[in-house]
């Protein structure tokens, strides 16, 4: 799959990093969302968030710290982040994003309406978007970390 959202991107030329937020994270995610369904229609929906979130922690802490640990253990070298703008507008915008859901989900008691799910839909919708946006026009994002970090960038 890994190979496939590359060669697609590349003869879209869609970068890697739209390609990974949008199929690769679609294709491990859907499984997962799947799951959360089956067991949410059982009745068990503490289940179905605790499985949202226990993936979304899984693939943070492990699915970024295991391949890096290999590249040091295997390659004796560490492993480096090529564009820091992308990951720490990624990142400021899932941490965003989290606190506006945790925010509207205790608003309606911790009940997920319809009205709550279009919601969550559309920040999917804005994240999405804002990526390709940031994607597009990286200056935006390096101006603002190299004045915050006065840090040089790899573009």
């Amino acid at each position: 799959m890994v190979e496939f959202a590359y060669h697609i991107g590349c003869l879209l030329s869609i970068s890697s990093y739209i390609m990974g937020l949008v199929v690769l994270a679609a294709g491990t995610s859907i499984p997962d969302t799947l799951s959360s369904v089956m067991v949410a229609k059982r009745g068990l929906g503490d289940m179905a968030v605790a499985n949202a979130v226990g993936s979304n922690v899984f693939n943070i802490f492990l699915g970024i710290g295991l391949p890096m640990l290999f590249t040091e253990l295997v390659w004796g070298a560490p492993f480096v982040v090529t564009d820091m703008a992308e990951v720490a507008m990624a990142g400021i915008m899932l941490v965003t994003i989290t606190v506006i859901q945790m925010s509207l989900l205790c608003c309606s008691k911790w009940v997920l309406t319809k009205s709550l799910s279009g919601f969550l839909m559309i920040f999917f919708f804005l994240y999405i978007i804002l990526s390709i946006v940031f994607e597009a026009d990286r200056s935006i994002v390096y101006e603002s970390l190299d004045a915050y970090f006065n840090v040089e960038y790899v573009s």
